[in-house]
C-alpha cells in the first residue's frame, strides 16, 4: 500500500492511505457491495471503489484491525461512518473522523481520532483553469495561484472544506490560505473572520504525475 510522504514533518496524528491501480471488490462487505452496484457509471464505480479501499486501509492502519472487519456506512452530505466488527461479530461504530477523495481511479483517505480535523483531496493538473478562478479564489489570491499552482490551491481548499465540515453554502472563495514566505509551507487557514493554524502534506501519487493530492490538518490552539 503506497503511503503519502509528509512534507516538513515526520509524524502526523492521523493515518493516510492512497489507492491506485486495479482495486478488488473483495474488500467490500455485502452492504458496501450493494452501494457499489447502485452507482450508475463505470467511472463513478471505479473512483468510489478506490476511495473506499483507501479509507479502509487508513482505518486498518489507525486501529490495527483487518480490512474484512471494517465497514463504511454511507451518509448524506458527509463522509461515511466507520463500523468495526467486534469479537462478538457485532458491528459497532468506531470513534473516528474520515475524509475521502478520488479522481481517475485513484483514492486518497485520511482517518483520525475525534478532535483531529483533517481533510484530503486529489485533482487532475490542468482541470482548474483561469476562467474558474473567480469561483474559488479570494480577492488577491490570483498571484498565489500562480505561485503554488491553481490545482494545488483548489486541492488544499477542498481539503480544508472537508476537514472543517463546512456547509454546502460556504464558497471556496471564503476560505483563504496563508503560506510561509520562505518555505511555502501552509501556516494557517481563514474562513470568514476566523483564522486557524494549519499544516499540509502534499501527496506523491506513484506513477500518476498528472494528479495533485494533499491532506490538510487544522491545528488546535493548544497543539
Amino acid at each position: 500500500m503506497p503511503l503519502a510522504t509528509p512534507v516538513g514533518r515526520t509524524t502526523a496524528p492521523y493515518s493516510l492511505a492512497v489507492e491506485i491501480g486495479r482495486v478488488s471488490r473483495g474488500v467490500l462487505t455485502p452492504s458496501e457491495q450493494h452501494e457499489y452496484n447502485q452507482l450508475p457509471y463505470d467511472a463513478r464505480r471505479k473512483d468510489w471503489l478506490a476511495g473506499r479501499c483507501a479509507a479502509k486501509r487508513a482505518v486498518a492502519e489507525q486501529l490495527g484491525v483487518p480490512l474484512d472487519r471494517i465497514q463504511l456506512q454511507w451518509r448524506v452530505g458527509a463522509a461515511p461512518r466507520c463500523l468495526v466488527l467486534d469479537e462478538l461479530d457485532q458491528w459497532s461504530l468506531a470513534p473516528l473522523s474520515l475524509s475521502i477523495g478520488h479522481r481517475d481511479g485513484v483514492g486518497i483517505a485520511a482517518v483520525a481520532e475525534p478532535g483531529v480535523f483533517v481533510g484530503v483531496d486529489v485533482e487532475r493538473i490542468g482541470d482548474i483553469r483561469p476562467p474558474e478562478y473567480r469561483y474559488f479564489l479570494a480577492p488577491g489570491e490570483t498571484a498565489l495561484a500562480r505561485r503554488v499552482g491553481a490545482t494545488l490551491l483548489w486541492v488544499l481548499k477542498e481539503a480544508v472544506w472537508k476537514a472543517l465540515g463546512l456547509a454546502l453554502s460556504t464558497s471556496f472563495a471564503s476560505v483563504t490560505l496563508d503560506f510561509d514566505a520562505d518555505s511555502a509551507d501552509l501556516r494557517s487557514v481563514s474562513v470568514g473572520n476566523t483564522r486557524m493554524s494549519a499544516r499540509a502534506r502534499v501527496v506523491s501519487v506513484p506513477d500518476r504525475s498528472d494528479l495533485v493530492a494533499a491532506a490538510v490538518e487544522i491545528i488546535a490552539e493548544d497543539a
